[in-house]
C-alpha cells in the first residue's frame, strides 16, 4: 500500500501528515520541491505534472487530495478565484488517473455546501451554498463521486466544520481572538455574536482521518457535538465563561459516529493546547 498526499503543507495536511509515522511508505506531492521531504512538484492547473503519479499509481494505493484553495473572506470570493485550482485542478487530477487502477480517494471537502443557516441538516440535506467556495466544494465532491462510481474505486470524503488549532492562519476570527488574550489589550471587535462556528479541532480531523480511511467509504459530516457561537468560545478563551450551554449542534455527525468509536477532543482541552 502506498499513499499519494496532495496538499500535505495545507493547515490540515500538515497535521495529518505530522501523525503518519506508522506509514512506511508515501508520496508527497507539493506546489514547491521540498528536497528535505524529497516531494514530487506538481501544478493543479498542468496535466503533464501528473505523469508521475499515473507511472506509479496501482490498485493498492491510495490518493489524499487536500490541495483545494481556500479564500481568507469565503463569502465574497469571486468564481474565478475558486473555480481554477479547486475545479479544473481536480479534472486534471482525476483525468490522469481515468485509466489507472488505484484503491480510494480521501478528501477534505466543508460544511460551507449548506449554506448558512440554522436548520438541522445532514449528509442528505438540501445544498445550498451561499459562497462561490461552497459551491466548488459541492463540484469537487460530486466529481470524485461520480469518477469513482463510474469506474467502480472507492472514496471516502469528509464535510469539515470550522477546523482549528495552533498553525492556522493568523487572519482567522479564532487565532484573533487568542492574540488579543495573550497581548492583554482587549481590544477585539466581535461582529455576529451569536453565530454558531461550528468547531473541529484540527487532531480530531487526523485521528478521524488516520483512524478510518481505510474502511470507511462515503460522504460524512464532521463537526463538533454541541453549537458553540463566537462570543462563547471568547468568553471560554478570557475565563468568563459562568455557564455555557450545551445546545446540539444543527449540524449532524450521527451517520460518522454510528460506524466509529472516537472521543473528539473537549473544547476546554482544545484551548488549553492551543
Amino acid at each position: 500500500m502506498k499513499i499519494f498526499f496532495f496538499g500535505y503543507t495545507s493547515f490540515i495536511g500538515t497535521d495529518v501528515l505530522s501523525r503518519m509515522g506508522s506509514f512506511k511508505d508515501i508520496e508527497l506531492f507539493s506546489r514547491k520541491k521540498n528536497n528535505r521531504l524529497n516531494s514530487q512538484r506538481y501544478n493543479l492547473n498542468s496535466p503533464k505534472s501528473f505523469d508521475y503519479l499515473k507511472k506509479k499509481i496501482s490498485q493498492k494505493d491510495y490518493i489524499f487530495f487536500f490541495s483545494s484553495y481556500v479564500p481568507q473572506k469565503e463569502r465574497i470570493a469571486s468564481w474565478e478565484s475558486v473555480k481554477k485550482p479547486n475545479i479544473y485542478g481536480l479534472i486534471n487530477l482525476l483525468s490522469s488517473i481515468d485509466k489507472k487502477l488505484f484503491k480510494k480517494i480521501i478528501f477534505s471537502s466543508s460544511c460551507s455546501v449548506y449554506g448558512y443557516n440554522k436548520r438541522k441538516v445532514n449528509e442528505r440535506s438540501f445544498l445550498k451554498p451561499e459562497s462561490n467556495y461552497g459551491i466548488s466544494k459541492i463540484v469537487q465532491e460530486n466529481l470524485i463521486r461520480i469518477f469513482c462510481n463510474s469506474k467502480n474505486r472507492k472514496y471516502f470524503s469528509l464535510r469539515l466544520g470550522y477546523v482549528f488549532g495552533k498553525r492556522m492562519k493568523n487572519f482567522r476570527i479564532i487565532k484573533k481572538i487568542f492574540f488579543d488574550k495573550q497581548s492583554n489589550r482587549n481590544t477585539i471587535k466581535l461582529y455576529n455574536k451569536k453565530k454558531n462556528l461550528n468547531l473541529i479541532h484540527v487532531s480530531d480531523v487526523s485521528k478521524v482521518i488516520l483512524k478510518n480511511f481505510r474502511k470507511l467509504d462515503g460522504l460524512y459530516n464532521l463537526t463538533s457535538e454541541h453549537e458553540v457561537s463566537i462570543q462563547d468560545f471568547y468568553n471560554l478563551v478570557n475565563d468568563r465563561e459562568l455557564f455555557l450551554k450545551k445546545k446540539k449542534n444543527y449540524f449532524s455527525t450521527k451517520k460518522l459516529f454510528t460506524r466509529i468509536n472516537i472521543k473528539l477532543m473537549s473544547l476546554k482541552d482544545s484551548i488549553k493546547n492551543f
